[in-house]
């Protein structure tokens, strides 16, 4: 999948699970810079996929106040 429908999943999920506050999470860059990815994840937080996704693709991960930031 591309990046953008993996993180767009993940967006989802958390708001699933935290209505009130969800996860905002960012693309920063080009999404077509990175690699497509496949991920098949039972059971694991949202910060251990977003370093799966992290290490699959080369992409930065980093904390900000109001979000998770990804950089190619």
């Amino acid at each position: 999948s591309k990046i953008t429908g993996v993180l767009n999943f993940l967006r989802e999920q958390a708001r699933d699970l935290d209505p009130d506050q969800g996860v905002n999470i960012v693309l920063r860059g080009d999404p077509q810079s990175l690699p497509a990815l496949t991920l098949s994840l039972q059971n694991v937080s949202l910060w251990d996929a977003l370093q799966y996704i992290g290490e699959a693709t080369g992409a930065k991960i980093r904390i900000d106040d109001n979000a998770v930031v990804l950089t190619p």
